[in-house]
């Protein structure tokens, strides 16, 4: 009898495992056809599953897509009643029921379910987003909004408000979602930056669009009853990102004068005119904040920022201003003397010995002004390497192909896991092509292309790429020695040099690898002197002839920039970015080009 009832026991184990294994296994076959359009199948195991927990919404969920895909109206019918008289209380299925009714022919009774779904809704966040959202499916927007309102009720006035702005958005009442935006920022300030999240992705590039004319009159009429900063700071930031700078400069000097701010609002909405390259706004937010007189704070900060501004300003036009570098230098001259020592005095004094040397050609001048420089006591290590880059670089600049070396080198050793030693690295590096020491040249690329340095990664696996592909298995170094002394040409400014030894490198070796590189080194000369015409005709012999060389991408995208920014030509502009995304998908340039694409095609981009 032992032995029998072993056996029995054994039985009844096996069976209970295949029972709870099948089980186990219904679930994820059902999901399979789910996922693969197989409606009959996953209704079959769907059916089971649902009669067995009638409870699970996940069941539940996936019985209502597949009668709903099967078109089988009185099943989908009978479920809705069933769920409803098992679960009476429940909103959810007395809503998917009302909504069923009122969409077949039963409006009346399909209101009244969806009253008492409205009656019996759990005021549980995850509960009111369930109901509002099947609302919303079903085009029930003042349905969802009583739910979300009921929701409020409980979990606290204005928890449910965004998403209560957002029906009225879906419903196209702009007016009433921007003054429930506007009520939420008035009830609790500290909900300012929610807001400005949302609004980046309801509004619309075109300033006429139906909200953004409804959000930006309703803040201007309530700040007219009620001139809260917060108020006043979601104004400013609406005129940035409707590309209203002029009212947004008007508010933001008007919200300073009357917090008495002391101009720090606008200044550092002159940083971010900076940072967009916006340099004309940005230069009248620095002057009014100067204008505020010595004695603010921020005096000496705004003219700092004022200098570095206009010195973008001018080197972003194609033809040099030599009368407005040397204001430039007078001005950081002034502010090395006048800012407290520190970072920024020093950052002054290079940036007027960088323009003295590059600029204004004084470089001699520049490495007078660096030798005092590096003579103070007082520098630290980091100003010490800064220094002395920017003194090897003048050197190089005057003709010196040594002594910038050993310059280099010093920073190397003494930074040599910092962007610092890497950046010197690379020049010293970048050097030694110039001079013609290809395979040292290498070597150093080889080791940066790991750099932290995104640029200089970038930079040094270029030099690497012309050199490998230049110093073939026949040796002939002559070409790239030419290419190398049009580089260091172009690098010291020498532009008629380098453009004719690009030229007879041309003409003597018109079969060499080299030849993309030399147009498209040509064209960027060619920018130096305001020639757009002949630039963008070397590009684009460049594309003509090379089109699959590793730098057509690059010349295609030159190109597109010059048509937009110079030539204007947004239409050709378009195109060639378009060409970039066609032609050019792993291009490293795929990802600005498409952003420079959909601008112009007035498209909304974030």
């Amino acid at each position: 009898m032992d032995a029998i009832h072993r056996i029995n026991l054994l039985n009844f184990l096996l069976l209970s495992l295949k029972f709870f294994f099948l089980q186990a296994q219904d679930p994820r076959l059902a999901q399979s056809y789910l996922d693969q359009g197989e409606w009959d199948k996953a209704l079959a195991l769907y059916e089971k599953l649902h009669e067995r927990e009638p409870a699970n919404w996940e069941y539940y969920n996936a019985l209502v897509l597949c009668y709903g895909q099967l078109q089988q109206t009185e099943n989908l019918e009978k479920l809705f009643r069933r769920q409803v008289k098992r679960f009476p209380k429940e909103s959810i299925y007395l809503a998917d029921l009302g909504i069923f009714l009122k969409k077949n022919g039963d409006p009346k009774g399909g209101q009244a379910r969806l009253e008492e779904a409205l009656r019996y809704l759990i005021p549980r966040p995850d509960r009111v987003e369930q109901l509002a959202s099947r609302f919303l499916r079903a085009g029930e927007y003042d349905l969802a909004i009583r739910a979300y309102q009921e929701g409020d009720k409980v979990m606290g006035k204005g928890f449910f408000g965004l998403s209560m702005a957002e029906v009225f958005l879906e419903k196209k009442d702009y007016k009433a979602a921007a003054q429930q935006l506007l009520r939420l920022v008035e009830e609790d300030p500290g909900r300012l930056n929610q807001v400005k999240t949302a609004l980046s992705t309801w509004l619309d590039d075109n300033p006429e669009a139906p909200f953004n004319k409804a959000i930006q009159s309703a803040l201007i009429q309530k700040m007219q009853v009620n001139t809260t900063t917060e108020l006043a700071e979601l104004l400013i930031w609406l005129l940035l990102h409707q590309k209203n700078y002029e009212m947004a400069i008007v508010q933001a000097q008007a919200l300073d004068k009357r917090l008495k701010e002391n101009g720090e609002r606008v200044y550092e909405l002159g940083n971010t005119f900076a940072e967009a390259r916006q340099y004309e706004l940005a230069v009248r937010c620095f002057q009014y904040v100067m204008e505020r007189g010595e004695q603010s704070p921020l005096w000496l900060t705004a003219k700092y920022a004022l200098a570095r501004t206009l010195l973008a300003q001018t080197r972003a036009k194609l033809s040099p201003d030599k009368a407005a570098y040397r204001q430039l230098v007078k001005l950081f001259t002034q502010l090395e003397r006048e800012l407290p020592p520190g970072e920024e005095s020093f950052e002054a004094a290079l940036y007027a010995c960088e323009i003295l040397a590059f600029q204004l050609d004084s470089g001699h001048a520049a490495v007078r002004r660096l030798e005092t420089l590096l003579a103070s006591p007082f520098l630290k290590p980091q100003q010490i390497a800064k220094a002395k880059l920017l003194l090897a670089d003048v050197l190089l600049l005057l003709g010196d192909v040594w002594e910038p070396s050993l310059l280099y080198g010093q920073v190397e050793k003494d930074f040599k896991n910092d962007l610092l030693g890497f950046e010197a690295k690379f020049r010293n590096a970048r050097l030694a092509f110039f001079r013609g020491e290809f395979e040292y040249a290498q070597t150093q690329m080889e080791a940066l292309k790991a750099s932290t340095s995104k640029l200089t990664a970038n930079d040094a696996i270029f030099l690497s790429l012309i050199i490998i592909e230049n110093l073939g298995v026949d040796s002939v170094r002559a070409p790239l020695e030419m290419f190398a002394r049009a580089e260091l040409h172009a690098w010291q400014k020498r532009y008629p040099q380098a453009l004719a030894t690009l030229d007879s490198l041309a003409r003597l070796y018109p079969d060499r690898d080299l030849a993309d590189e030399v147009l498209m080194r040509k064209g960027e000369i060619l920018i130096q002197f305001a020639q757009i015409e002949q630039a963008i005709t070397a590009f684009e012999t460049l594309l003509e002839r090379y089109p699959h060389s590793r730098i057509a991408d690059a010349a295609l995208f030159r190109i597109a920039e010059l048509e937009e920014t110079i030539r204007k030509d947004f239409t050709k502009a378009q195109l060639c970015y378009e060409r970039i995304l066609t032609d050019y998908p792993g291009s490293l340039y795929t990802a600005e080009a498409r952003k420079r694409y959909r601008l112009l095609r007035g498209d909304k981009v974030n």
